[in-house]
């Protein structure tokens, strides 16, 4: 979805990071239906669609708002608690995954080092003055960080379309190394 340089300030990292939950946030309320997308747009309630009662006439535009808050608008208030409550389900559900598979121990440890931005990238090593550049040597385009190093280098693309079906790429490389 978005990229942060690597010398952009924290505050636009964190928003970058976090733009997948946010987004999660927002919902369409149906107007006229001439901007919402079926597929693509969260439009559905809770309920089953059976319940709802779509009345679809010219008079309403269709607008955006923020399932965070009861009245729909946006407040950092509410991001922050969306964000912290998808940070808890992952960090529960990843950690699940991890601990209640047989898996070697090496590979849990990998898997932690991932999760928690500490493998030996060129980022981690230029940081620590153990590198003299950032830069990923497979295709020196960017920053080699964990989530270029496992999934956005163009030689772990072309693994990853190998592997993801076709209709689930673009998710895929939209979100976070750990969803």
């Amino acid at each position: 979805m978005f990229t942060a340089k690597p010398n952009a300030s924290n505050a636009w990292k964190g928003i970058v990071e976090n733009a997948w939950n946010l987004r999660e946030g927002v919902r369409t309320e149906v107007g006229n239906g001439k901007r919402t997308l079926f597929w693509y747009h969260n439009w559905a309630t809770a309920q089953p669609l059976s319940s709802n009662e779509l009345q679809l006439g010219d008079e309403n535009e269709d607008q955006m708002v923020w399932s965070g808050s009861s009245h729909g608008n946006f407040s950092l208030k509410s991001a922050i608690a969306i964000i912290r409550k998808e940070a808890e389900n992952e960090r529960d559900s990843f950690w699940d995954f991890v601990w209640q598979r047989n898996l070697p121990q090496r590979i849990n440890f990998f898997l932690w080092l991932a999760a928690h931005e500490r493998l030996m990238t060129n980022a981690n090593r230029f940081a620590r003055g153990l590198a003299l550049s950032a830069a990923c040597t497979i295709c020196d385009s960017t920053e080699e960080t964990t989530l270029h190093l496992l999934r956005d280098c163009s030689l772990a693309r072309s693994v990853w379309r190998s592997l993801v079906p076709h209709p689930e790429q673009a998710m895929f490389f939209a979100r976070p190394l750990r969803n």
